[in-house]
């Protein structure tokens, strides 16, 4: 989408530009950069931040669990 586009439907961040691609419009996804404060991307890399996020998240919950009838390694 252009930004005239964006501009014209009159959508929220029409004038936010994505960090990754540079496409309007854009959302603010905050704390998202320690340091410099929000991300601004637009909806096809805020999905892909989200399912990232998602999978990072289902990831660090299985390593987290404990396996009381895992194998004790001696050596």
């Amino acid at each position: 989408m252009t930004r005239d586009e964006a501009k014209a439907k009159g959508l929220p961040g029409w004038n936010l530009r994505c960090n990754y691609c540079g496409e309007y419009p854009a959302d603010w996804f905050e704390s998202e950069r320690p340091g410099w404060g929000a991300l601004a991307l637009c909806a096809k890399h805020g999905d892909e931040l989200k399912k990232e996020q998602a999978r990072h998240a289902k990831e660090m919950d299985r390593l987290r669990t404990i396996n009381f009838e895992q194998e004790r390694l001696v050596g």
